[in-house]
């Protein structure tokens, strides 16, 4: 039972992945986003298994938890990017979104506003 309750949030991160990058990228853009993304995650899937299986085992007489290792550091890389995306939003004038691009966006309803023309 727990497992099947930890597996949800397994399954729940490239959707709020997808929703979030959808509200950051303009309407004629969301069909790259998502094929970029289709790809991303197809390449991932199809590249993890030969490459864990090859590490565990290439050290499995050495160290057997080596793959939880090499994966587990592998999970610093987003997080240092996340801090680092924060650590430089924190300076802007709208401090409750730090994440967000540079762009106008509509306080009421918290959608893009189409961009200015210059003239």
């Amino acid at each position: 039972m727990a497992g099947t309750f930890l597996g949800l949030f397994k399954l729940l991160g490239v959707p709020v992945i997808r929703t979030f990058l959808s509200t950051v990228v303009q309407d004629h853009e969301h069909g790259a986003l998502f094929a970029s993304l289709g790809v991303l995650d197809g390449l991932c899937s199809f590249l993890a298994s030969p490459i864990v299986n090859g590490i565990y085992y290439s050290t499995i007489d050495v160290l057997s938890t080596t793959v939880f290792f090499f994966m587990s550091a592998l999970l610093f890389i987003p997080f240092i990017i996340t801090g680092a995306l924060q650590c430089r939003g924190f300076g802007r004038e709208n401090r409750n979104r730090p994440l967000s691009i540079n762009a106008d966006v509509n306080d009421e309803t918290g959608l893009l506003l189409p961009p200015e023309e210059d003239q």
